[in-house]
């Protein structure tokens, strides 16, 4: 009996390496399954010398697409182009529309411009004081992060200082827009009280800080341990840590078995975890691993969540894949050999933008999910 159990599993793995490289490493049943190339429309395509960031405005069919300093808004109707924003001699920091798509900020890092998306007439400019390496928009549209500060969207005034910017990472607004949080890759993470401006700068000081993100309940997710590695692209952590915001004491980490490629939070503050040994891990709340796969020969380079609960994940040289949190499983949608630098879903889930690196150039797809 046991012998005959022993050829079942090991008929199972040569069946596995014989007919796939993703593999689910605690469930081989639930292996995923790959999806053909039609279940996606390709509806846009175009080549650029240096496209960095796909954007959607939210309710209309318009797709922004930063190209080295220009951004072109794009009608998906008829793939026609509406407005062309020049930003010439400057490196773009932020190309974003509002969450009600009524605005869309350019920021550089010498200003950041403040758009109307229904005339594209130009509202408001801020002109940085230093160079600005960093900028974002909180999730009411009421805030905007430019130049080491807060500024108002509503009367284009500061809110306040958030600290001076040396080498930062990432920055995130909380759920209730009650915090602002950035990174330092050397010097930590700085919570700021939006409202509240009697409340000091609170600084967590976290060696080697790669990026930090609030959870719905508004403590924190940090990766740190990080190190600068050319060969792949970056700053790279070994570790995550659920962090308090009210005194920055560590609740739960996990050390990874690979350095992290990308990283995103899931509806239940559960992660999902992307490391360059072509391991993808889901841990719960509390950085228990509950579930995890596997891509031989690749790692996955980008993932971008949507609105149900999926992560779409570009890789290096094998495609694209989608990961459902909710029913932990993972699918293979699309082959590509190229790498997948950025990935982009419209909030109504009916678009997915994609930008892929060739060598000197990139190609941005669109395609239609519905």
């Amino acid at each position: 009996m046991k012998t005959a159990l022993n050829i079942k599993y090991l008929l199972l793995i040569i069946s596995l390496i014989t007919t796939g490289c993703v593999y689910d490493t605690t469930n081989i049943k639930t292996s995923p399954t790959l999806k053909t190339a039609a279940n996606y429309k390709l509806i846009y395509e175009k080549q650029a010398y240096a496209s960095q960031k796909v954007t959607f405005v939210t309710g209309s069919n318009l797709i922004a697409i930063a190209d080295s300093s220009d951004i072109f808004i794009v009608n998906l109707n008829n793939n026609s182009i509406v407005k062309n924003l020049k930003t010439p001699d400057s490196m773009i920091t932020l190309s974003a529309a509002t969450e009600s798509g009524k605005q869309f900020i350019l920021a550089t890092d010498t200003s950041a411009q403040v758009w109307d998306t229904k005339n594209w007439l130009l509202l408001n400019q801020f002109n940085a004081k230093q160079l600005s390496k960093l900028s974002g928009i909180s999730p009411n549209d009421n805030i905007l992060y430019f130049d080491g500060s807060l500024w108002s969207l509503d009367e284009y005034k500061k809110i306040r200082h958030s600290g001076e910017e040396i080498n930062p990472g990432s920055y995130d607004f909380s759920d209730d827009n009650q915090y602002f949080i950035k990174s330092e890759h050397q010097f930590g993470a700085a919570i700021v009280s939006i409202n509240d401006k009697n409340i000091d700068i609170s600084t967590n000081r976290i060696s080697d800080l790669e990026k930090v993100k609030f959870r719905n309940d508004n403590n924190y997710y940090a990766s740190y341990d990080a190190k600068f590695i050319v060969e792949q692209g970056g700053y790279r952590a070994k570790t995550l840590g659920l962090f308090s915001t009210k005194n920055n004491d560590l609740l739960y980490s996990y050390e990874l078995d690979s350095r992290l490629t990308c990283w995103t939070i899931g509806d239940n503050n559960g992660v999902l975890v992307n490391l360059f040994n072509g391991d993808i891990v889901l841990l719960d709340d509390k950085l228990n691993i509950t579930h995890k796969w596997h891509i031989d020969n690749d790692h996955i380079h980008s993932c971008e969540k949507d609105n149900n609960n999926q992560v779409w994940l570009g890789s290096k040289k094998s495609g694209l894949y989608k990961a459902d949190l909710s029913s932990k499983t993972l699918t293979k949608i699309l082959d590509s050999k190229n790498m997948i630098t950025d990935l982009e879903v419209s909030s109504d889930n009916k678009y997915l933008g994609a930008v892929e690196f060739l060598t000197g150039e990139s190609i941005v797809k669109v395609f239609e999910l519905k």
